[in-house]
């Protein structure tokens, strides 16, 4: 909890940080701020509400809440959306609007315990509940090996891999590359 409070007070200016100290009451498990410290995300599978966006201007205020959803994060590329997730289902919302934007759900679920959306670093795929979704067209592009009963996987910084266990998968032909 201490690594966690010195790395995300970089984020935050002096004025806002009596607030943060009593978010550390809560029982969240992700605290996300934004590149430029204006926003910040966090999420708890333990109470509801379970995800919300915080605005950090003047005040310390509740933006979106996201009711259902016990995960989110912010697009990686513009920060300018955020992915959801409740159980299989990802839902991603436009920042600046608040509505919805599209709904991503698998047609045969890998059914993962603690399954996390998540974009890649161009923004234009999303990996969930083990299937890789196109942003653009909404569709599926492939459905990986469920290989734990937990997480998903995630996008490696380059943007051509996902992390999956301990697969590495490269996703330009969706050949196993390395296992770690």
């Amino acid at each position: 909890m201490r690594l966690l409070w010195k790395i995300f007070k970089d984020y935050v200016s002096t004025s806002h940080k009596w607030i943060l100290k009593k978010l550390f009451w809560l029982s969240f498990v992700v605290l996300q701020p934004n590149n430029d410290g204006t926003l910040v995300l966090t999420s708890s599978p333990w109470r509801a509400p379970y995800s919300i966006l915080w605005s950090l201007g003047e005040f310390f205020d509740k933006k979106l809440v996201f009711k259902d959803d016990d995960y989110a994060e912010f697009s990686k590329l513009n920060q300018d959306k955020v992915i959801t997730t409740q159980n299989e289902l990802a839902t991603i919302y436009d920042i600046s609007t608040g509505q919805k934007i599209r709904e991503l759900k698998p047609v045969i679920s890998n059914e993962y315990a603690k399954n996390r959306a998540t974009f890649d670093p161009s923004d234009e795929l999303v990996l969930n509940d083990g299937v890789l979704f196109d942003m653009r067209m909404s569709r599926e592009i492939r459905k990986l090996d469920k290989l734990n009963p937990n997480l998903n996987g995630v996008f490696h910084p380059n943007g051509l891999e996902i992390v999956s266990n301990t697969e590495v998968w490269d996703i330009r032909n969706f050949h196993l590359l390395r296992t770690v």
